[in-house]
């Protein structure tokens, strides 16, 4: 199974929106061989500074592929200890398996330290309607969904980060935003 890893606060340089989101953060693709596949920079882990959903805790979960309604790909986000082999589609999964731990109380949530349906999807320049959901900046979007096949699972681990522990880390994302010409 591929792996994503998102790096929470692990860019140097942020994009910061007019509205307060931040775009913090990074992610790895991983082949079943641990090959780093891709590298994604400029994604937004926290909820829309608008809105004050959920926050995602950092920790293991599971995610499968599937279409939203404007065509994209997206990863939806579910309890790694929900049984794989009865997640077929997205049309598969239940409420009750999409609910996962925030670190903050969520209001849609009856104020509970939960928040359900988290997809990794394309994020937007301002209110991007994520209610804590893991949002890559526009550009970058392309080639992150080029590595997603419709019905495929990852493994999806949220990291904190801190340069130090995460040198070798931060040494490849710099390199990737060099080739990338260092644009957002």
């Amino acid at each position: 199974m591929k792996k994503i890893t998102i790096y929470r606060g692990g860019l140097l340089q942020p994009f910061v929106l007019h509205n307060g989101d931040t775009y913090d953060s990074f992610l790895e693709i991983e082949d079943e061989k641990g090959k780093i596949l891709a590298s994604i920079p400029y994604i937004n882990t926290d909820h829309t500074e608008k809105y004050q959903g959920g926050i995602l805790a950092p920790g293991v979960y599971a995610g499968i592929v599937g279409a939203r309604n404007n065509g994209d790909k997206a990863v939806w986000l579910y309890l790694q200890n929900r049984d794989s082999a009865k997640v077929k589609s997205i049309s598969t999964l239940a409420l009750e398996d999409t609910l996962l731990p925030s670190l903050v109380p969520n209001p849609n949530r009856g104020r509970r330290k939960e928040m359900g349906w988290i997809l990794i999807h394309r994020g937007g320049l301002t209110w991007d309607y994520s209610h804590g959901c893991l949002t890559i900046l526009d550009q970058y979007f392309d080639e992150f969904q080029k590595h997603l096949k419709i019905g495929e699972k990852f493994q999806v681990e949220l990291v904190s980060t801190v340069i130090s522990e995460n040198l070798p880390v931060f040494q490849r994302i710099a390199k990737v935003l060099k080739i990338l010409g260092g644009k957002r």
